[in-house]
């Protein structure tokens, strides 16, 4: 017997200083970006913020021991964060050749994958954040909306205005996987793997699609 699932909404809302582009989970919070800041979030306060002179776009934080945060930037770059109790202290920056549209460390903390508006997806190996993948990921077409780390850590899926879905392989740099026409005439906005083998994306056709991906 299936029992419906429980929804329930506390009413709680926190003010921020300006408009808010991503929010990230932290084991007993929440990490937003906005248009002006970075704001750090417990039990429904803002208890943090970390004052920013470009357009925050994207954040992430990685789990576990480490304390990192990344927030990717309208100014071209992907600025890297440690985090120590509510303050923020930048540790450096990555440079990119456009706006950086989305960002993910990987499940198994070795990793963070950044993708831009000019096309690129770059992996950082942790903790050094030197560029892992040597030859280019670069086969899209127009900007790069989102990216999507496997559970495994194994593969990568980045989804773009021009309407692929290219899904790479961290075992063998230079293989992938092109989806075109993934979402017919619309671009991909969101992807996010169901498991090792699935990957699901949303575009702006109003459909969601469920892809089997493997090399």
């Amino acid at each position: 017997m299936q029992h419906p699932v429980e929804r329930s909404y506390t009413g709680t809302s926190v003010a921020l200083g300006s408009q808010p582009k991503m929010i990230a989970g932290l084991e007993d919070g929440i990490i937003a970006v906005t248009t002006q800041e970075i704001c750090v979030l417990r039990e429904d306060k803002k208890v943090g913020s970390f004052p920013i002179s470009w357009d925050g776009l994207c954040v992430s934080a990685a789990g576990g021991e480490n304390d990192e945060v990344a927030v990717g930037g309208g100014d071209n770059l992907v600025h890297v964060y440690a985090l120590s109790g509510n303050t923020l202290t930048e540790r450096k920056t990555l440079e990119h050749l456009g706006p950086v549209t989305d960002l993910e460390y990987s499940p198994d903390g070795r990793y963070l994958v950044a993708c831009d508006a000019n096309r690129k997806v770059v992996v950082y190996s942790l903790p050094s954040y030197e560029k892992y993948n040597k030859m280019e990921w670069g086969f899209h077409n127009a900007r790069i909306n989102c990216v999507a780390w496997s559970p495994d850590s194994l593969m990568v899926a980045s989804g773009s205005l021009d309407t692929m879905i290219i899904v790479w392989s961290m075992t063998h740099p230079n293989k992938h996987i092109i989806i075109k026409n993934s979402h017919s005439q619309a671009q991909v906005t969101s992807l996010v793997w169901l498991d090792n083998n699935r990957v699901l994306s949303a575009g702006h056709d109003g459909i969601v699609k469920i892809w089997s991906a493997k090399f």
